[in-house]
């Protein structure tokens, strides 16, 4: 692909990013728009802390992409459904205790319906505990800058330590499409309401 071409692809994509997160925190009044440089060109209450919901799971997914990237997972790899994943709160696929389900299914029902079951499940089998993977949530987070967004979860389920802001949300999206580029197709699939 020429230089143009990427270059029009990732604002094209940027722009969708800036719109989705614009979108989702105008409800707060706060909006945030960058430009393919990483540049602020608009901000009103960009740092104003908010609950993310299900905005973390763009931290998830991060994390999840990370591994698969570097091989500590396969798209294929079977993962066990664990009594705390079987049991979180809707939206849920529904996934049954001992239940098995792959690295792929359970990314694509995470960003296509917001599955939290299946956030906990990806949490799990990449960490060995969601408790573990959260960890590893706010160590990324502060290497990638966010330094005002803390993670309580997988999921997005409310936690009122769990908080972020437009800014934060800016930067990991802006990360995903940097560090990810071979996965970040997945990302469009998402719809509006995902992360409402």
């Amino acid at each position: 692909m020429s230089s143009l071409k990427k270059y029009i692809f990732y604002s094209f994509i940027v722009l969708s990013c800036v719109v989705l997160s614009s979108y989702v925190y105008a409800r707060s009044r706060a909006t945030l728009i960058l430009s393919s440089s990483g540049k602020v060109l608009h901000a009103k209450n960009a740092q104003k802390k908010l609950y993310p919901a299900s905005l973390t799971k763009l931290m998830t997914v991060y994390l999840i992409f990370e591994g698969l990237k570097y091989g500590d997972l396969s798209f294929n790899k079977k993962l066990v459904v664990s009594k705390k994943a079987s049991l979180m709160e809707p939206t849920k696929l529904g996934l049954k205790r001992g239940e098995r389900i792959s690295v792929r299914d359970a990314v694509l029902g995470m960003l296509i319906r917001s599955f939290n079951d299946s956030a906990v499940v990806l949490a799990e089998g990449f960490s060995r505990s969601e408790k573990n993977f959260v960890k590893l949530m706010n160590k990324r987070a502060k290497q990638l800058g966010m330094y005002n967004t803390h993670f309580e979860n997988a999921s997005g389920l409310h936690h009122p330590k769990q908080v972020t802001t437009a800014y934060d949300m800016a930067k990991l999206t802006m990360a995903l499409m940097r560090d990810f580029p071979e996965y970040y197709h997945f990302l469009p699939l998402c719809p509006l309401y995902c992360f409402c």
